[in-house]
């Protein structure tokens, strides 16, 4: 009797054994990792500038629109100048000139000259005093008021007509500002007045007063040209 409970003993404590060592190499699945949820940042795009007005520096080469050149260049856009009421006179013309403006007469018997602060020099005179004309708008010359004369360095002659003359690149950058205040292309509009003056800080300044569309509709804008 002892006999047999000793095998019955060894019966059950080798088949515990079996299980333990069953359970203990059982296969064991790794426990899912506990990993904070990875939130995809935005991508980092870089601040964009507030929008401005735009600006532009006519003193120094600047980029302009090719329609803006091209309406400058063929003389059909028609561009009214006029000096603000009460501006000082003298330092708007002086302003003008200091962005290599010209002034040009026109005598009585038809000749033009070139009126530096000593002299008249003939336009086809050939010197370094005359400076080079291909990089002036000589088809958009500003004709100055002769009431005006006074304000300006410049001597003239009795019956002598005076004009202002820009060079091209100060006229393409303010044809290209009036287009960039336009809802269209510069090709779309005939003419525009502008009306020229001082800034508080004294730098010359433009008023877009109005454009006028091919078939004459005029478009009251009144907004000013920045950085002139």
């Amino acid at each position: 009797m002892y006999k047999q409970l000793s095998i019955l003993f060894l019966k059950v404590f080798g088949l515990i054994a079996v299980v333990l060592l069953l359970w203990f190499f059982r296969p064991v699945e790794p426990e899912p990792a506990t990993v904070d949820p990875v939130v995809k940042k935005p991508e980092q795009t870089p601040l964009l500038m507030k929008s401005e007005e735009p600006k532009i520096n006519l003193m120094r080469e600047h980029p302009s629109s090719h329609s803006a050149e091209e309406e400058m260049l063929k003389g059909r856009f028609i561009l009214n100048t006029s000096i603000v009421k009460n501006s000082a006179k003298s330092e708007v013309y002086r302003q003008m000139l200091l962005r290599q403006g010209i002034l040009i007469s026109l005598d009585r018997q038809g000749n033009y000259f070139y009126l530096s602060r000593k002299e008249r020099i003939p336009l086809d005179a050939q010197g370094h005093q005359v400076p080079n004309l291909k990089h002036y708008a000589l088809h958009r010359p500003r004709k100055i008021n002769p009431v005006d004369f006074d304000h300006l360095t410049a001597e003239t002659l009795p019956g002598d007509e005076l004009f202002l003359v820009m060079p091209n690149n100060f006229e393409t950058g303010v044809f290209t500002m009036i287009e960039r205040s336009l809802p269209s292309p510069l090709s779309e509009y005939s003419k525009a007045n502008l009306s020229l003056g001082l800034s508080k800080a004294n730098h010359l300044s433009f008023i877009l007063q109005e454009v006028f569309t091919k078939d004459g509709q005029p478009q009251i804008l009144n907004c000013s040209l920045k950085g002139l």
